[in-house]
């Protein structure tokens, strides 16, 4: 039996060095899945590092307490007595912390500061930020905080005197801050000196989503009170506990012995331990970490079909010398066995490719890891992915290889020496069924092993797992979708040549091996509709909820400031150049629309099944006070006139053109009759219209614009809310002279100014982070399929070899041919591209349907027609790849070879 194994792997290895391309490509499919299995697993393997090697660093302390009411200092309008440390609790709980023995420091988070450098008493294009203020002498307890600028500089030893801030990266870059610069930070009148710029990783937004919208700056919590805040203010609590001290027992003492906090119903704090986060951040760590795992099979199998082409050619090729083999007396048995070594040999020496290959890859994971969680992933060279992507690449290696053995096993010599091939037909259907079930269950069990699916109990039949009824239902679905692609090559074989030689030639040979080309179709849809589906329809959300919140805003520069500053704003607007118009706005929340003329009972007016309608009813109870300077966009006058300063104090208003406020004669000169103010000064408000407005179609979600489609009245006619001490202007700006308008209204004390291009960048960041791990599978499963299209085209022109060499005969050259193969593969390209945009545009057809026209995705035609570019471009490089050197090879060789 030894003998006849180590014949096996002899005569196996001298075939793959005889045949050294078909090797090198059967050895790139496999490489390609398991370089998929390491970059995925290494992904997996960081998070997990980095979210459970050191619990007590990513929670910055044993213990974090905070209230249940409040985590942060808002910027509009909590009060600061709802935070849960002030100087009531903090002497008590300092003391409680002494007795114990136990290391305390607190944290204030703000929700959102302006920050801009100052040059020459002139500030920079503002930023907007999360105020982070510390004890920086202990902050934090765990982990190190490290600058970048100056480099590998400890927080600690940054802050040197007052008047400091350390700020992170992302802000630095919005400011365009360096270190040493001065710069202005939220309301504080004193300039602030930028001392170091750290990670943005140093402050984790994995529990944190604010911080995935704002960057973050250091600053000490002595110098609260330059922003009227009290020192002894604070929102977390961080404590470190002596040997001997539990944090289960810390827990319990906190609960028992600190003051209650305020705000809260249950009047209890909100604490979490190391512990605790240590086990919630293990659940996390795993289950992500499985699921990328899982994904990575789709890149495994993909190379996996590599492996049945290559295995099949290489049947059918050495047809003629298995059959002599068989003739000089070695049994089917013997022929299985050395297919099944040359199998294993592929698997293992590609695994190795594949495994060097995808810890390149892994830096790239790594990247997009980081952006997709937030934190900071280790990298380090892991010998699990190794392992298991060497493992899965010779199991799957074997699996695919089942049938192609079978098929060696079973040549029949007498056929063979007659008509000198093999078709595929013959292997018969016992042994291509049973192949197919030892593939369905052999990958169902390592989706079981993968997903953990022991731990769960199903209603399933003994025989059957949820892995393979995963993978049966996949290969059912995928088995649908190859017969389509068989027939839809069929159907491309009957294409018009147009009396062209060339293109029939390579129209012909779209058809020659249909299930092959039905495959690289297959492979190139799968990873093509999942790399273009996550980048267009993230680009289709940003696009939407841009044009939902920025567009409608009628300006593109935001003032937020106090009512005493206001005409100081309007001073520095007027004066500044670029300025359309601007325009004052508050908005009256608390304003009902009794009834329009004599029409008390408006829902009658309105269809109360059609979304659309109803929301255009609610566009009449938003009630905007408004003064318009300047000439910013308006809208489209349908009738009467637009409100003027002049109208300050009138009972007039202007609407936005409904159709059924129209059908029942509401028009200019008709009255609306509202209830405004707050509490006991409600009144009620007679209206006269003396203007209709067309709404903005570009208003997206939201059913109004303060610009041209909003129910707007004299600015004085609406009160100040309650809770909001502060005007709000927008102004139109050219964008060219948007950074100095903001850096002109930014010096006005007590103002709050942006740019209103920063939603945009905050819905992209939101969108590339909620993108970046299906970017990266999709990305990795587009090049597995690559390398399947490389290894198709290179078994396709090693076949046509000597067809080649007779065109080449007849005076064909080198291009003629290479323009035959890119044709033909162009095609496949062209038509894997189309169909893999199919789902993507299914999804943005359904959306409006789904809503009832509600909502309405763009589509983003540059980035779908760039898709279409990259699905042929696939194509054409891995023909040019592989059929480059037959295209140049004599004819005289190749016809005395074959």
């Amino acid at each position: 039996m030894l003998e006849r194994l180590r014949f096996a792997f002899d005569y196996a290895i001298r075939n793959m060095l005889r045949d050294r391309r078909r090797t090198v490509f059967a050895l790139f499919s496999i490489a390609a899945g398991v370089a998929t299995v390491v970059a995925l697993r290494t992904l997996g393997l960081m998070l997990t590092d980095a979210l459970t090697s050191n619990a007590q660093a990513f929670l910055r302390g044993d213990v974090r307490v905070q209230s249940s009411a409040s985590g942060a200092l808002s910027l509009f309008g909590s009060a600061a007595e709802e935070l849960p440390f002030t100087a009531a609790t903090l002497p008590a709980i300092d003391a409680w912390a002494a007795q114990h023995a136990i290391e305390i420091t607190y944290r204030l988070n703000t929700e959102v500061v302006q920050a801009a450098v100052v040059k020459d008493d002139l500030a920079g294009t503002p930023a907007m930020a999360l105020a982070v203020f510390i004890d920086p002498d202990v902050y934090p307890f765990y982990d190190v905080i490290r600058a970048e600028e100056p480099r590998g500089a400890l927080l600690a030893d940054l802050f040197t005197g007052p008047n400091q801030a350390v700020i992170a990266r992302r802000l630095a870059n919005q400011m365009g801050a360096r270190v040493g610069d001065q710069a202005r930070i939220g309301s504080a009148e004193t300039l602030y000196t930028i001392v170091g710029i750290v990670p943005d990783a140093a402050e984790s937004s994995f529990d944190n989503f604010s911080s995935v919208m704002f960057s973050f700056v250091y600053l000490d919590r002595a110098e609260q009170p330059q922003f009227g805040l009290a020192a002894a203010l604070a929102s977390h609590a961080f404590l470190r506990l002596p040997e001997g001290l539990s944090q289960a027992e810390a827990e319990r003492l906190i609960q028992r012995d600190w003051p209650r906090p305020a705000g809260t119903m249950s009047g209890r704090w909100r604490v979490q331990t190391a512990d605790d986060t240590l086990e919630v951040n293990t659940v996390v760590a795993d289950v992500i970490s499985r699921f990328v795992l899982l994904l990575s099979l789709v890149g495994l199998v993909i190379g996996g079909v590599g492996i049945v082409n290559t295995m099949l050619v290489a049947v059918n090729r050495r047809a003629l010398e298995i059959a002599v083999l068989k003739t000089l007396g070695l049994q089917g048995s013997d022929i299985t066995r050395v297919f099944l070594a040359e199998a294993l040999v592929s698997g293992l020496l590609g695994g190795l490719v594949g495994v060097l290959l995808g810890f390149a890859l892994s830096f790239i994971a790594r990247d997009l890891g980081q952006q997709a969680f937030a934190v900071a992933l280790p990298w380090r060279p892991y010998l699990d992915p190794a392992l298991i992507g060497l493992a899965l690449g010779v199991v799957v290696t074997m699996f695919f290889s089942f049938l192609p053995t079978l098929m060696a096993g079973r040549v029949r010599p007498s056929l063979v020496l007659r008509q000198g091939s093999i078709p595929m037909a013959r292997a018969g259907c016992l042994p291509t069924l049973l192949s197919m079930a030892l593939l369905v269950v052999g990958l169902g069990l390592l989706a079981d092993l993968i997903i953990g699916s022991y731990r769960f109990e199903t209603s399933l039949p003994p025989f059957l797992t949820p892995g393979i009824v995963g993978v049966l239902g996949v290969f059912a679905l995928l088995g649908v979708v190859f017969v389509l692609m068989w027939a839809l090559v069929w159907l491309l074989g009957r294409l018009p040549a147009f009396r062209n030689a060339s293109l029939r030639i390579a129209i012909r040979g779209l058809t020659t091996h249909r299930s092959r080309t039905a495959l690289s179709l297959l492979a190139l849809i799968i990873g093509m509709a999942a790399l273009g589906g996550t980048l267009i329809l993230a680009r289709s959300l940003n696009m939407l909820l841009y044009t939902s919140i920025s567009q409608p805003m009628g300006g593109n520069v935001i003032v937020i400031s106090l009512p005493l500053v206001t005409s100081l704003v309007h001073g520095r607007l007027d004066d500044a150049p670029g300025v359309n118009g601007y325009r004052d706005v508050r908005f009256a929340f608390d304003a009902d629309l009794e009834r329009i003329d004599d029409i008390r009972n408006i829902d009658r007016l309105f269809d109360r099944a059609d979304p659309q309608a109803e929301m255009r009813q609610t566009q009449l109870e938003m009630l905007i006070g408004t003064t318009i300077y300047g000439d910013p966009p308006r809208g489209h006058l349908i009738a009467g006139r637009f409100l003027t300063p002049a109208d300050a104090g009138q009972p007039v208003i202007t609407i936005p053109y409904i159709p059924e406020l129209d059908a029942a004669g509401v028009g200019v000169g008709s009255t609306f009759t509202y209830t405004i103010g707050n509490g006991g000064r409600r009144r009620t408000v007679d209206f006269e219209v003396v203007g209709v407005v067309a709404p903005d179609t570009g208003g997206g979600m939201i059913p109004f614009s303060l610009g041209d489609s909003a129910v707007q009245v004299p600015f004085n006619a609406v009160p100040a809310p309650e809770g909001m001490p502060f005007d709000i202007v927008i102004a139109d700006v050219e964008q060219a002279a948007v950074p100095q308008t903001l850096s002109r209204v930014a010096a006005v004390p007590g103002v709050f100014v942006f740019d209103i291009s920063i939603f945009d960048s905050m819905i992209s960041r939101l969108m590339n982070q909620l993108a970046a791990l299906p970017l990266l599978v999709a990305g990795l499963s587009l090049f597995a399929a690559s390398a399947l299209i490389a290894t198709t085209v290179s078994l396709a022109t090693m076949e046509r070899r000597q067809q080649i060499a007779m065109l080449k005969a007849v005076g064909v050259g080198r291009w003629q041919v290479l323009g035959q193969l890119l044709t033909e593969n162009g095609i496949v390209g062209l038509t894997g591209g189309l169909i893999s945009l199919l789902p993507t545009a299914l999804i943005l057809a359904a959306v409006p349907a789904l809503s009832q026209g509600l909502v309405t995705l763009p589509a983003p035609a540059d980035l779908m027609l760039l898709m279409l570019i990259l699905a042929v471009l696939i194509t054409l490089i891995a023909t040019l790849l592989t059929a480059w050197s037959v295209s140049g090879e004599k004819p005289l060789n190749v016809l005395r070879n074959e």
